[in-house]
């Protein structure tokens, strides 16, 4: 499978024909429609591995200096605590996995719509954190505390252990 015109049109159009990451417009400029989910050398099984819930705009490609390899390609870590990447295991429709965009009203958590919409509203089958204000995704891996409320337990602990003497 691959992109079609239809799901093209529906992504550039929702993510306003600019760059989710930076904001700049895309017109009369290289731009990539990135896989949040990548599609392994072309292809995958995923039935929404080329729908508008896995595909965001980013100015520039792989091998420009723009976002697209700033962000995306040299920067894997701080590109999936940002949901513009998703890892491959275990494996998450990205619908439920919100994505920080840079927008008219400043950067914003959003959720990608199958549909090719944005939403500031989780989808009613996300998982949610302890706090039961911010989805899973945000969850520390380790005492599952939300880090968008604070520090968790573990950079608590963390900083505790580093003030105590030895």
């Amino acid at each position: 499978m691959s992109v079609t015109a239809k799901v093209r049109q529906a992504v550039l159009e929702r993510d306003n024909y600019a760059c989710v990451s930076c904001g700049q417009s895309i017109i009369g400029r290289p731009y990539s429609l990135q896989h949040r989910r990548a599609r392994k050398m072309g292809g995958s099984r995923l039935s929404w591995i080329d729908q508008p819930q896995n595909l965001i705009t980013v100015c520039g490609t792989a091998t420009t200096p723009d976002c697209h390899w700033k962000r995306m390609e040299s920067r894997p870590t701080d590109a999936k605590g940002k949901g513009y990447v998703i890892s491959e295991w275990p494996e998450v429709d990205p619908r439920l996995i919100p994505v920080e965009v840079l927008t008219e009203n400043g950067k914003q958590w959003l959720w990608l719509t199958p549909g090719g919409e944005r939403s500031t509203v989780p989808p009613a089958d996300a998982e949610m954190a302890e706090c039961d204000v911010h989805v899973a995704f945000f969850a520390c891996p380790d005492c599952t505390a939300c880090k968008r409320c604070g520090p968790c337990g573990c950079e608590l602990v963390a900083g505790w252990q580093q003030r105590t003497p030895a």
